[in-house]
C-alpha cells in the first residue's frame, strides 16, 4: 500500500517474518500515524513470533518534531511485539542528516539490534546473517519500488 501526503510516502510489505518498508520525503503527524497503524496491523500476522525490519529511506528528510515521539512510541510497541533486528538503508546523499534524526527516534535500549547502512545489499547481508530471512526477495521489493518511482519522476 502506498500513502502520500505532500511528497511523503511509504510502502509496507512482508517477506517471511520481515517487514519491508520504504519511506520517502518529510513526514508530518498524519503520515506517521497512518504508517504506524499499518505497520502494527502488518505485524499482527506474526502472532508474537520474532520478526525483523528492513527499511529504505528514499529521499527522507527531517520529520516534524511530533513525528519523533510517534516513531519512538511505535518502536517501543514493536519491541514488545518481538521485533529483534532492524536494518536501515540510508542512501549516501542523505546519510548524515537522516542518521542523526533516526538515532534519536529509534534507540534500541538493548531490546533489539539495529544497524544503518548506505547499501541495500550490505543491509540485506547483515539481516540475513541475523534472521535467516529471504533477503533477496526483500531487496527485490525495494528495487521494484525504486525503479517504478524513478520512471514516474522522469
Amino acid at each position: 500500500m502506498n500513502q502520500q501526503s505532500q511528497q511523503a510516502a511509504y510502502i509496507i510489505e512482508t517477506v517471511d517474518t520481515c517487514v519491508v518498508a520504504v519511506v520517502r520525503g518529510g513526514w508530518n503527524d498524519y503520515i506517521a500515524t497512518r504508517y504506524s497503524k499499518e505497520f502494527l496491523r502488518t505485524v499482527e500476522q506474526f502472532n508474537g513470533q520474532p520478526f525483523s525490519h528492513l527499511v529504505y529511506f528514499d529521499e527522507f528528510t527531517f520529520a516534524e518534531p511530533a513525528v519523533e515521539k510517534m516513531v519512538e512510541q511505535l518502536v517501543k510497541k514493536l519491541t514488545q511485539l518481538n521485533m529483534l533486528y532492524v536494518a536501515q538503508v540510508i542512501p549516501p546523499d542523505f546519510y548524515n542528516i537522516t542518521q542523526y534524526q533516526l538515532q534519536k527516534m529509534t534507540e534500541t535500549h538493548g531490546l533489539f539490534e539495529k544497524q544503518a547502512f548506505n547499501s541495500l545489499s550490505d543491509a540485506s547481508f547483515w539481516l540475513n546473517s541475523k534472521s535467516k530471512i529471504r533477503t533477496k526477495t526483500c531487496e527485490d521489493i525495494i528495487n521494484v519500488y525504486l525503479a517504478n518511482r524513478y520512471k514516474k519522476d522522469k
